[in-house]
């Protein structure tokens, strides 16, 4: 008989789960899911695909935007900017947006500073 209070009891899931032959019974006060990595499923798996797709997919059509509205002008003519610009534009708002969705931050400049 596993007990496992708080994270004791997030830890007493994961041992369970990896060691079920040891264990007659647990109890769990005030726990948590675990941390262990026990795989996914192939639909967890088709699911986690389909949210990254849509991820890349939001961060190109904001850098499209952006190089839209920072370098042409929101009234303007689209390629008023120089092809370098724009190029540059929407890979620095690409890479934003990619760190923002990450989880990395998302400041105007990657690590380094400006190029």
């Amino acid at each position: 008989m596993i007990v496992g209070l708080s994270c004791g009891g997030v830890i007493s899931i994961d041992f369970v789960l990896s060691y079920p032959q040891l264990v007659s019974g647990l109890v769990v006060c005030a726990g948590g899911l675990g941390y262990l990595d026990h795989g996914n499923t192939p639909s967890e798996d088709a699911s986690l695909k389909i949210l990254d797709d849509f991820k890349a997919q939001v961060i190109e059509s904001i850098a499209k935007s952006n190089v839209k509205i920072l370098g042409d002008g929101p009234v303007a003519e689209e390629d008023r900017a120089d092809a370098r610009t724009g190029k540059r534009l929407y890979k620095w708002c690409k890479d934003i947006g990619a760190r923002l969705i990450a989880g990395r931050g998302g400041g105007a400049f990657p690590s380094g500073g400006p190029k």
